[in-house]
């Protein structure tokens, strides 16, 4: 191996929407998709949730109605022999409480409603155990850690803006914070 250069690798380019492009995704995410796939996907544009920092949340653990947000402690970064693999947040630095807008919350516990109703519904089919993950593949097991990609990319697709990665969705708030003249330390 010594004479072998090791490979480049090409980091990619991080993407966002501005102000106006975030507002029309928004509408869009009202329009066409159910409550639970737009509140997951605002997670990720305006508390700048991860793909599995927001698959691994529970309501009885994570959602903080008081303090109105979520406090971000773990992680399902894949699922392996159809099980959530869960693990801790990649660094101390990582475990955070993400306010969020109270609107945001407003809508997030209508949403509690509408999930305790389902579950009740379900009866001896919730397979969720005794886990309570707000944001699961209709019978209580969180989402497979691929598919809220899969939906991000679809709804993308549909809608008339550019395409951005779900990950990058992420840096959207931090963007609209900075042209806003947001101090870096609340950002």
């Amino acid at each position: 191996m010594e004479n072998i250069s090791a490979p480049k690798v090409r980091k990619k380019e991080m993407k966002y929407y501005e102000a106006e492009e975030a507002q029309k995704c928004i509408q869009e995410l009202y329009a066409r998709e159910p409550i639970h796939w737009r509140l997951y996907f605002l997670a990720a544009m305006i508390g700048g949730l991860r793909r599995g920092e927001a698959i691994a949340l529970e309501w009885d653990k994570d959602v903080d109605f008081e303090e109105g947000g979520f406090h971000v402690t773990r992680n399902i970064p894949k699922t392996v022999n159809d099980e959530a693999h869960i693990k801790e947040i990649k660094t101390i630095g990582s475990t955070r409480f993400v306010a969020m807008p109270d609107w945001y919350m407003d809508e997030l516990k209508e949403y509690q409603m509408i999930w305790k109703r389902e579950k009740f519904r379900l009866g001896d089919a919730w397979e969720g155990g005794d886990k309570q993950y707000v944001f699961h593949g209709g019978t209580g097991k969180p989402f497979y850690y691929t598919t809220p990609t899969y939906r991000w990319s679809k709804f993308a697709k549909k809608i008339d803006l550019k395409y951005i990665r779900l990950h990058d969705l992420r840096h959207t708030m931090v963007t609209l914070l900075i042209e806003e003249g947001a101090h870096f330390s609340t950002i």
